[in-house]
């Protein structure tokens, strides 16, 4: 039904990029169809698998700011797929959203993104606009909580670490640390506290 009314979008969407199989023309075809019929100053995908996908809207919107976030898993496609499986975002989409310069920054332009284009827009808890307020313990534990995937990235064998190591600095403070989710390092997280002899505190 969008052919006969947007016919030329609709080839160009078809028509796809240099290497592309039938299949993934086929799918630029039914990315493009809802967004036809309309202006946009800017579209934002968030996470770089679906920016990858949604570029192809560059072809039919040439003057619409395309801005692609990153924030996940999407920063291992490089690694994954080949720098390659990149290249229509890269050379194509006008701005890049990362978390941090270290880490997130660093691996777009490990695959070639221009320094230019990244913008780092930190997610973070502004904790200057917290009042300080010094507390007493009256026998009430330290809790402290993570809840994340149980990934290699996420650092979690240095927070138990080092809330092993606040726990042995002070003895007389009962430190309770819960970590919940789950992933490929729950044994391996296990075994950390179990060496440590920290599984009293932290679980």
């Amino acid at each position: 039904r969008h052919l006969p009314r947007h016919p030329l979008a609709m080839l160009r969407a078809a028509r796809g990029r240099p290497g592309q199989s039938l299949y993934q023309r086929l799918n630029n075809v039914m990315f493009v169809a809802p967004f036809l019929g309309r202006r946009y100053d800017a579209i934002m995908c968030y996470w770089g698998g679906n920016g990858i996908d949604f570029i192809v809207l560059k072809d039919v919107f040439p003057d619409t700011r395309f801005v692609t976030r990153f924030g996940g898993d999407d920063y291992a496609i490089g690694d994954e797929q080949g720098p390659e499986a990149l290249d229509g975002l890269r050379t194509r989409g006008d701005a890049f959203i990362v978390q941090t310069d270290y880490y997130g920054r660093a691996t777009l332009r490990r695959y070639g993104f221009e320094d230019e284009r990244i913008v780092t827009y930190p997610h973070v808890i502004g904790v200057g606009s917290i009042p300080f307020r010094e507390r007493v313990s009256v026998g009430d534990p330290l809790r402290l909580v993570t809840v994340a995937r149980l990934v290699e990235k996420k650092g979690l064998d240095v927070g138990i670490r080092a809330v092993d190591a606040f726990g042995r600095a002070n003895p007389r403070l009962r430190v309770d640390y819960r970590i919940i989710g789950d992933g490929p390092l729950a044994d391996d997280l296990g075994a950390l506290f179990k060496s440590l002899g920290a599984a009293t505190s932290i679980r």
